[in-house]
Order: structure tokens, then C-alpha cells, then sequence
């Protein structure tokens, strides 16, 4: 563009009507897009909700490695065994601890292992920080996603940008659902964290160029109300599903980004 010469998109925008049922439909589909920029944000605090634990006792025919001489303190008539949320302690008649041994025959929970990831991954006892390690490595996804997202929605456009992260993130979290191990879902999540921006990015600008500058702070106002209402979303389904498993509930929430399907 030559030095001084203005590009005045917005007499286009008025010359066509600033804002109507186009508009606010467009800005309708395009924001149901932060639905699933939101939940695989911060669905961590309800598939990773905390759950009472304790040691678990010996069990017969138990895959877990005996430790044949605390299994013969446990039975012992003289000694009285505690079994703690991370330590099994021996005591004599006294009280006083003769012995501590970490969790050796794994933990029980208060009610189904599958409720929370926590208990799925026996995530306790010295391992608690991995899951708050799996909500920085989203945001540390964010960061590579705001630097690489906004390079695919110029060079590619908003659209494709858009809806090519929100079938990715699908994916990703439904092998968070199905997740085996730690790391399946670790690195599933710093690419989900990645994608999230690679989404919410183009969703922002997109919602700002479909209209005029003098209208452009309700496009900022809608997509504000639309993370609200998804939050809202969010926690709505949690609580309908609190009594299932982590899977089910991590599953129907990542159904949200299908929205895809609508916004070809």
C-alpha cells in the first residue's frame, strides 16, 4: 500500500449494513469455538479432583511384590499396624513405632479408583505435584500456541486455523480420556495447551474483522459472555456426572469440540 493511502474497509462494512442476523449468527457459530478453548483449559479441576486415600492392606494372589517380614509384623498378635494415608507404621503395645514402610501393597480410596485421574495414576504420596505439572505444561502449550497459532491463521486463514485445531484438540482429548500412563496424558496436555491458543486466537481476531471498528467492542463483550457461559457449561455437566468416572466426564466435555462439524 502506497505511503498515506488508508484502506477504509469500514465504509464496506456500512455499505453493506454494520451489524445484523449475518453478523450475529457468524459471531454465534464462531464463538461456540470457546467452549472448547475454556474446557480443555481448565477441566483438570474437576477430572483431577482430590480423594481421600490410605495404604492398602496385603492382599492374597496380589500382583504387588510381597514384603514377606512386614506381612509377618502385620499378623503378629504383639504389634498393632496403622495404615496411614502414605505410611503403614508398626507399633508395640506402648504406642511407640517400631517400624514405618511407604505404601507397599498400593493405596485404597474412598469409593471407585476410576472417580479422579488422582486415583486412577496414584497420583499421592510424593506424587502429587504431577498433576499440578500437567496444568503448567498447558500453559507452557499456551505459550508455544500463541507464537505458532497466529502464523497458520494469517498464512491459512481464520477458518481452516480454527477448525483444524478444534478437530486436533478432539483427538488429544479423547486420549486424555483413554490415557494408560502419566505420560500419555502429560504430553497430551501441553498439546492440548498448544492448540487452545492455535483456537481461541483466531476466534478473537475473526469476531473483531466481521465488523466495523465502531462495533468492535461487542464482538469483545460476546466472546467474554460466551467464556462465562462455558464455565458455566463446564461445571454444570461436572456436577450432573460427579458420581461417573474421570473418563466418561473428560470424554463428553471434549464432545465440545465437534462444534467443528457446524462451523465447516
Amino acid at each position: 500500500m502506497a505511503a498515506g493511502q488508508v484502506l477504509q474497509a469500514d465504509k464496506i462494512f456500512y455499505a453493506l449494513g454494520p451489524i445484523g442476523r449475518y453478523q450475529i449468527s457468524q459471531l454465534f457459530l464462531v464463538s461456540l469455538g470457546i467452549f472448547a478453548a475454556l474446557i480443555q483449559l481448565l477441566d483438570n479441576v474437576f477430572i483431577g479432583s482430590a480423594v481421600e486415600h490410605r495404604c492398602a492392606r496385603p492382599q492374597e494372589n496380589s500382583s504387588v511384590a510381597h514384603n514377606d517380614r512386614l506381612e509377618k509384623l502385620i499378623l503378629s498378635s504383639n504389634l498393632s499396624v496403622s495404615f496411614g494415608k502414605c505410611h503403614i507404621q508398626v507399633k508395640n503395645e506402648t504406642g511407640y513405632v517400631l517400624e514405618k514402610h511407604s505404601c507397599v501393597y498400593g493405596f485404597e480410596y474412598e469409593g471407585p479408583r476410576t472417580q479422579s485421574v488422582i486415583s486412577q495414576l496414584d497420583l499421592v504420596c510424593g506424587k502429587e505435584q504431577l498433576l499440578r505439572v500437567t496444568q503448567t505444561l498447558v500453559f507452557a502449550g499456551q505459550a508455544l500456541g500463541a507464537i505458532v497459532g497466529p502464523f497458520f491463521s494469517d498464512r491459512f486463514g481464520r477458518k481452516p486455523a480454527m477448525i483444524f485445531a478444534n478437530l486436533l484438540m478432539a483427538v488429544l482429548g479423547m486420549t486424555i480420556a483413554f490415557a494408560s500412563n502419566y505420560l500419555v496424558f502429560a504430553i497430551s496436555k501441553f498439546l492440548i495447551g498448544a492448540l487452545q491458543q492455535s483456537l481461541y486466537i483466531p476466534i478473537c481476531i475473526f469476531t473483531g474483522e466481521m465488523l466495523p471498528t465502531e462495533y468492535r467492542r461487542y464482538s469483545i463483550i460476546f466472546n467474554t459472555v460466551s467464556w462465562s457461559v462455558a464455565g458455566l457449561f463446564m461445571s454444570l455437566v461436572a456436577y450432573l456426572m460427579r458420581d461417573m468416572s474421570w473418563r466418561y466426564l473428560q470424554a463428553v466435555l471434549t464432545l465440545s469440540s465437534l462444534v467443528f462439524i457446524i462451523q465447516l
